[in-house]
């Protein structure tokens, strides 16, 4: 998805109207063009389902089962949350879902009837919703533009890929059961359990903040660069959702640069210079 709203943000720059040919067009030329280079230089191999992700099915213990299930009930209870009720909280409605049902309809974002000042003065004051960083605003265009009548896809989505993502990236570092468990009390928090169907900022942020950082943190452990471009990639999304998203691209720098000194090699320092790209875009949509 975020992928989906940089080039959505390219077409609104070069003033080509956000509509469902033009959208869907551009992200089937980008996805071409990204499998095409996996292709070349990584191969379609990487994508295959190998015999050590089936292990932890294979040697299953009754308490990775259970743990898999209530995992599997939290989820499907915030799922189907997301999917029955409209977006009701105040800072979406009057911010995140409205931008992005507005974009859809004046099909475009930088130059929408909301950000005109004669029209709206108010949204242009210090704190205005044009200040946001253009993520979520976009992503919910993009479902509109395809006809839904609600945005709650892309919370939920994004949660469910999340509680994935999560729970591999502990399984790589740590054993199958203590992965189930931490993923579980991680959707358990009264902040996840409160914030994870709304659609706001927050859990997304914390779905790009907390995995980029995962993913560095296990690079350091096992050097496998897959992992910090996959952590780079990450913090870099995190800035594209909220500008705040800078302190934890700075604690990974830190981590990074500590990690450099002590090897005496810096090469793996420059793949982090990529984490402040989306900043020079968004800083034009905010």
């Amino acid at each position: 998805m975020t992928l989906q709203t940089v080039v959505m943000a390219l077409l609104d720059l070069m003033h080509i109207p956000l509509t469902s040919f033009s959208v869907l067009s551009a992200g089937a030329v980008t996805f071409a063009l990204l499998m095409f280079f996996v292709a070349r230089y990584r191969g379609f191999e990487s994508f295959r389902i190998t015999s050590a992700m089936l292990d932890d099915w294979k040697q299953a213990n009754l308490v990775w089962v259970l743990l898999i299930i209530l995992i599997g009930y939290c989820e499907y209870m915030n799922f189907s949350k997301c999917m029955f009720f409209p977006p009701s909280d105040r800072d979406s409605l009057a911010a995140f879902d409205t931008l992005g049902f507005v974009a859809a309809q004046d099909h475009t974002y930088m130059r929408m009837s909301l950000f005109d000042a004669d029209y709206n003065p108010s949204i242009h004051r210090a704190g205005g919703s044009i200040a946001y960083a253009p993520f979520v605003q976009m992503s919910y265009a993009y479902v509109y533009i395809l006809g839904a009548e609600t945005s709650k896809s892309i919370p939920a989505l994004m949660y469910l890929f999340f509680v994935i993502a999560f729970y591999g990236i502990l399984r790589r570092n740590t054993g199958k059961t203590v992965a189930a468990l931490s993923t579980l009390f991680m959707m358990m928090a009264p902040e996840m359990l409160a914030f994870s169907s709304l659609s706001t900022t927050n859990v997304m942020q914390a779905i790009f903040a907390g995995l980029g950082i995962a993913y560095t943190a296990s690079w350091l452990r096992s050097r496998n660069d897959d992992e910090l471009y996959a952590g780079a990639l990450l913090l870099g999304a995190n800035m594209w959702c909220r500008n705040e998203g800078i302190v934890f691209i700075g604690a990974a720098c830190v981590i990074l640069l500590i990690d450099c000194i002590r090897r005496k090699s810096y090469r793996k320092g420059l793949y982090f210079t990529g984490l402040s790209l989306p900043r020079p875009l968004s800083g034009l949509f905010t």
